[in-house]
């Protein structure tokens, strides 16, 4: 995700603040080993953080080691007609340069044809694409929907927005 990097701070790591635009996110919990490989206990200031979008604050997300975490992207957001929300976050790495953070996260998306469209039980169209709390940096999500009719003019348009 190095495009990530280019516009939105980084926050003291290795991703920083963005939504995933697809639909599903699924990440196992990381693990943090030395350069040797040896698994180490998790530093306190590692991890997954997310914005809440009741107030803003941010919270640390630690994923227990036999447990899954799925976060919903932008394009599902669409889709469920806002009733369901992306949520902003990053990832902070370890301060040491000896730690190394390793996660499996796999990204599931829609067809690339599949058409932007808000369903009949949609909330009004500005509560769909508002995002409350949204970090600097990270581009609008209604600025990204202009002139998309499908999901791959979505992508295109939300790859374009994050390389300005």
């Amino acid at each position: 995700k190095q495009w990530y990097q280019r516009r939105v701070a980084i926050t003291a790591g290795v991703c920083g603040w963005h939504l995933d635009h697809g639909c599903i996110t699924c990440l196992l919990s990381p693990l943090y080993l030395d350069l040797e490989g040896n698994v180490l206990p998790k530093p306190n200031e590692c991890g997954l953080y997310v914005k809440s979008p009741r107030n803003g604050s941010v919270n640390k997300v630690d994923i227990p080691a036999d447990c899954l975490v799925i976060q919903l992207g932008e394009f599902f957001q669409i889709l469920s007609g806002g009733l369901l929300r992306a949520t902003p976050h990053c990832v902070r790495s370890s301060k040491s340069l000896n730690i190394t953070r390793e996660q499996l996260a796999v990204f599931m998306d829609c067809p690339p044809t599949q058409l932007l469209k808000l369903p009949e039980f949609s909330l009004p169209q500005e509560e769909v694409f508002n995002t409350p709390f949204l970090p600097d940096g990270v581009p609008e999500l209604k600025s990204r929907i202009v002139g998309a009719e499908t999901y791959r003019d979505f992508a295109k348009n939300t790859f374009k927005a994050y390389l300005q």
